[in-house]
């Protein structure tokens, strides 16, 4: 085999692993952005040192509206897949220990979540999201208009997550990361929610 023929085959087969590394750089550089506005925004502390490979997978953590909050990367593991996610978390008073999921309607999501479905009663918010809860009545009290109208907007920025109180934890977690403005603003959008859930927690 002659040295150009050679040089043409290291070359082509070069060539994908190159354009995965600038992929993974140019995405990197988006998330660090986004990391780094959420910190100045609302003054939280970064945490900028773990990673996946070429991916890094960075956290922000503080207080928003007096409520101690945390958004950050990681790779969830679902069976024998894995996704890179982001999650947001909210501490909150639960002393009636209630117990909730809420996700977009869709066809896996009506296998997943369905059979236990809980109606609001609401029509434009039944058609959108499925509900599973441990107390019916609660749950129906929490949901006031404010929180509805704010995850029916949250459609309009790709809201496609799993919103779930276990505890005295809220989350939101998504099989996404935060690459773009966007990305950005649903993120932020579902730290205004979980905060809000919370405060309405405490106050009931």
């Amino acid at each position: 085999m002659d040295t150009g023929t050679l040089i043409f085959i290291v070359i082509i087969l070069a060539v994908p692993w190159l354009a995965v590394i600038i992929y993974g750089f140019a995405s990197n550089q988006g998330i660090m952005k986004s990391y780094k506005s959420l910190s100045n925004k609302y003054q939280f502390e970064t945490d900028f040192t773990k990673k996946s490979g070429f991916r890094k997978l960075p956290a922000v953590k503080g207080r928003y509206r007096n409520i101690p909050v945390e958004i950050g990367s990681f790779i969830n593991q679902s069976g024998k897949k894995s996704h890179k996610a982001t999650y947001v978390k909210a501490a909150c008073s639960n002393a009636d220990e209630l117990e909730f999921v809420i996700v977009k309607k869709n066809h896996s999501n009506e296998v997943k979540f369905g059979a236990k479905s809980f109606l609001i009663n609401d029509t434009e918010f039944d058609s959108k999201f499925i509900v599973n809860t441990n107390n019916g009545e609660r749950m129906f009290a929490l949901l006031n208009f404010s929180i509805k109208y704010k995850l029916l907007q949250s459609l309009n920025v790709g809201f496609n997550g799993e919103l779930k109180l276990e505890g005295n934890n809220l989350s939101y977690v998504e099989n996404e990361l935060i690459k773009n403005n966007i990305n950005l603003l649903r993120i932020e959008i579902m730290l205004h929610l979980l905060c809000e859930i919370s405060d309405e927690l405490k106050s009931n």
